[in-house]
């Protein structure tokens, strides 16, 4: 069976309609990882001031450094990058007229 132009259309933009809702999810649950890492950091940073910076500098200390803040630097990045795009797309979707085939 043929479909006609106005059915591949509706067709088209529920799918793109579903996977903008699928994006919009993940980044929402990308948002949720870095609170709950953001939480977990401020729990345990008086213990690594205690553990890990008044003891004597070694490879290991290094290590655990480099780990802990490039991922802290990592996820604030990301959450700008989130915030900024979304703020990107808010704005544009005023600007450009949606139009569908068949219309």
């Amino acid at each position: 069976m043929i479909m006609s132009q106005a059915q591949g259309a509706q067709s088209l933009a529920s799918m793109v309609e579903q996977e903008l809702s699928s994006l919009q999810i993940v980044d929402y649950l990308e948002l949720v990882a870095t609170v709950l890492y953001c939480y977990d950091f401020s729990l345990t940073v008086s213990k690594e001031f205690k553990t890990i910076w008044t003891r004597r500098f070694s490879i290991a200390t290094l290590l655990f450094i480099v780990c802990r803040y490039t991922t802290f630097i990592n996820r604030g990045v990301r959450v700008l990058q989130l915030y900024s795009w979304h703020n990107h797309l808010e704005s544009q979707a005023d600007l450009v007229p949606v139009r569908w085939f068949g219309e």
